[in-house]
């Protein structure tokens, strides 16, 4: 066996070095494609807002209206989504009273005495009972304004805040309604 010549060993050395720069240039490619097609759909996702997402929350569903992205919570039984300085926030747990009628006429009393509440109202839910709060908010520019809404099963309760600045809420409050109206409880078997 003959050792390598130099001329050979310069061959493989620029052969190597094509290599590298086809690898090179064809990364480059693909990062430049891909850079171009993630700006070209962008502005389509903004026109085309996501459908709504439905959460099921084994006794119940609600759907988010589109546009909220969900935000990770670690803790279970809690849920969050955002859409600009509005937040929809969900807190499932057991009840471990039942809610009777006269409980939940009593809270609904104490809450219209209340000068903060703007609302409260009864909600007629198949399989539960609910009730809606609806603050008048803060009086400070920058203050928050929330709708909570409280329902209880037999096994179940359920809690979602609908928060947003004063400023920002009536934008809001049409997404806020939708999400309401799409509550529905499921019989727990």
């Amino acid at each position: 066996m003959t050792p390598p010549t130099t001329k050979s060993f310069n061959k493989r050395t620029i052969r190597i070095k094509e290599l590298f720069g086809v690898v090179i240039a064809t990364l480059l490619l693909v990062s430049i494609s891909t850079h171009l097609v993630a700006q070209t759909q962008a502005p389509q996702d903004r026109r085309n807002p996501s459908p709504h997402q439905e959460l099921d929350g084994g006794f119940f569903k609600i759907k988010i209206p589109p546009g909220f992205e969900r935000d990770p919570v670690d803790e279970p039984g809690i849920y969050k989504w955002k859409k600009n300085s509005g937040e929809i926030y969900i807190v499932v747990g057991d009840s471990f009273v039942p809610a009777t009628d006269s409980m939940i006429h009593t809270l609904r009393k104490n809450a219209q005495k209340d000068s903060k509440i703007e609302e409260a109202k009864i909600l007629k839910l198949k399989g539960g009972k609910g009730l809606l709060f609806k603050e008048k908010g803060s009086t400070k520019s920058n203050g928050l304004r929330i709708w909570r809404l409280i329902v209880f099963t037999n096994q179940k309760m359920l809690n979602v805040d609908f928060t947003a600045p004063i400023k920002d809420f009536p934008s809001l409050a049409p997404a806020f309604e939708e999400a309401l109206r799409s509550l529905k409880l499921l019989s727990q078997s």
